[in-house]
């Protein structure tokens, strides 16, 4: 963007906007690059808001003319959404206070400057007490506002000091002005120390020398040299570690595996903090809540795009960012055994990290949570309630309201995110209860017309997945008792025959009768007995469900009767003995 002025006294700006960039990437679409040039007139003339308008609206058409089986797709959106953080952050200042102060020596010792080597400059001044007292002034000054500002990397943990690391905001916009900071930080201490060698300072010092301003002399060189120094190895630290952040890809990932690629860098990078130990833990950990906020975002964007996140289960989408969550914890975890291994050598550390990812990962799982519940609870009554279509209609109907309450915010994490989705949530269960009443009232008519008590068993059973249902729950109640002491009559049964034994019963004299080989017979007894047993247990499932049996006192003491008979009556010995003698 280049300034000037019109005639009329008018900002003139000239914004060039360039694709050139995209060229090598969209010229494999068959796309054309170009430039545009643009003159913007007038006094009020933004020229980084049009600059950004100027590029997006370039930029726009060439993405219209990419097919989507295109196979650069990819990498084109990538770019653009580099261009596009780029162009937001366009237009952002640095800190004020970030700067070195010019040494500035008083007006007739720079006229001489100009035309004379330093010495040359003393000797010209030679023993001037009032020159000597105006360089010993100006050399007091810029050693103050130097030794200021070397000693800045001493305390950031002062919310006044402008290399603060704050809590707020976070996210990519965060990270860049953190390597913004250090920048203009670096640039300051490197003109300090440039300044400190410069002929204006040589000159000064050795006219305070020649006139004995030994202290103001010295400020000029170990006054500021010790402090700078280490100001110059903290921004070198600080430069090795985060130069190497992938933050451009961080926040323009194409897709969840371009995403999971570039948080794995970013971890791996972390680990030069071993070696980079002038750069703060603190702030390190800054960095990693910042880089979990930014992979929530662009996980977010990138999930919203996947437009039939609920209208079917879409299996790769929920793996690829399983994958990537699942890569970001080992990478948070394993920053926090650095932070402890350097805090067991006395670094100050602290790991009450703020992870914003972990919001977008829990609403992930309530999805995929939603999504299993919901085809399970329409399967189980598809299946229990054949020919009858009204709790399917019922619960259809709720899900499609459910999804239109959350609109293009399904993996909306934040706290209106959370309020919007548990509002879907508490109407959808509304309409899934009226469900519930339907498939109840479905049973207690299934119930009332079936003859006998095993009709009513085959109808225990059909409902028997949906007995976790309240409402079905309740239907079942009034014909439950009668069904459980029928298992109970059945079980007492053949706990009396287990009791008298195969040789003490009526198929033992059945099988006398019809030369049955004895082992054979008592094979066979066991075998019936086993199996009426696995049907006593089989029913006491169906009439109190598999989960609440343990939890029902009559059912769970029916069980274990039937458990112990089973251990009594098992076959396999007898089937072994049998084979052993005709073998």
């Amino acid at each position: 963007i280049n300034e000037g002025r019109s005639r009329s006294g008018a900002s003139r700006y000239v914004v060039v906007a360039s694709t050139a960039p995209l060229g090598p990437t969209i010229s494999e679409g068959g796309l054309a690059a170009d430039a545009l040039t643009v003159v913007l007139s007038g006094r009020d003339a933004d020229p980084i808001n049009e600059a950004k308008g100027v590029v997006r609206a370039a930029l726009a058409p060439l993405v219209a003319e990419v097919e989507d089986e295109t196979s650069n797709v990819a990498a084109v959106k990538r770019r653009l959404g580099e261009l596009d953080a780029a162009l937001s952050r366009c237009g952002h200042k640095g800190d004020a206070a970030l700067v070195s102060l010019p040494l500035t020596p008083p007006p007739k010792i720079a006229d001489l400057l100009s035309h004379m080597k330093s010495d040359e400059v003393a000797d010209q001044i030679g023993e001037d007490s009032t020159i000597a007292d105006r360089c010993a002034e100006s050399v007091a000054a810029w050693a103050a506002s130097t030794r200021a500002l070397a000693e800045l990397v001493e305390s950031t943990q002062d919310d006044n000091n402008p290399l603060y690391f704050a809590s707020t905001p976070s996210g990519c916009d965060a990270l860049h002005a953190e390597v913004e900071r250090w920048r203009a930080y670096s640039a300051a201490v490197n003109n300090a120390q440039t300044t400190r060698k410069s002929a204006s300072a040589v000159a000064l010092g050795a006219i305070l020398k020649r006139n004995r301003r030994f202290v103001a002399a010295a400020q000029l060189d170990d006054g500021v040299t010790g402090p700078l120094q280490r100001a110059a190895d903290a921004c070198r630290d600080a430069k090795s570690l985060l130069s190497s952040l992938p933050l451009d890809r961080l926040e323009s990932a194409a897709s969840l595996p371009d995403l999971t690629e570039t948080s794995d860098n970013f971890f791996k990078a972390l680990g030069k903090l071993k070696a980079t130990r002038r750069y703060d833990m603190s702030r390190a950990a800054r960095l990693v809540e910042c880089a979990s906020s930014a992979i929530g975002e662009r996980a977010s964007f990138l999930l919203e795009d996947q437009k039939s996140l609920l209208d079917e289960s879409n299996e790769d989408a929920f793996e690829h960012a399983e994958q990537l969550f699942r890569v970001t914890r080992q990478g948070c975890r394993k920053f926090r055994e650095v932070a402890l291994d350097l805090a067991r050598r006395g670094a100050d550390v602290s790991l009450n990290l703020v992870l914003d990812h972990e919001r977008v990962e829990k609403r992930l799982t309530q999805v995929k949570d939603f999504l299993r519940r919901h085809a399970t609870f329409r399967r189980v009554l598809d299946e229990a309630l054949s020919g009858d279509e009204r709790p399917l209609a019922e619960l259809d109907g709720a899900f499609r309201e459910f999804r239109e309450s959350l609109g293009s915010k399904v993996i909306d994490a934040s706290f209106d995110g959370d309020a919007t989705w548990n509002a879907a949530a508490a109407h959808y269960q509304k309409r899934v209860t009226h469900c519930e009443t339907l498939a109840a009232q479905r049973m207690a008519e299934s119930l009332d017309q079936a003859s006998g008590t095993d009709a009513v068993f085959e109808v225990f059973k059909a409902f028997q997945p949906l007995l976790d249902r309240v409402p079905v729950r309740r239907a079942a109640q009034r014909r439950q008792s009668e069904l459980i002491e029928a298992v109970a009559s059945e079980l007492d049964a053949l706990k009396t025959a287990c009791t008298r034994r195969y040789e003490n019963s009526g198929c033992r004299s059945l099988d006398v009768l019809r030369e049955v080989p004895p082992v054979g017979g008592k094979a066979a007894w066991a075998r019936q007995v086993d199996e009426r047993l696995r049907e006593q247990l089989s029913r006491l499932d169906a009439v109190i469900g598999k989960e609440h049996v343990q939890r029902h006192p009559r059912g769970k003491t029916l069980k274990l009767l039937a458990e112990e008979l089973l251990k009594h009556v098992d076959a396999s010995p007898l089937f072994d003995q049998w084979l052993e003698t005709w073998t």
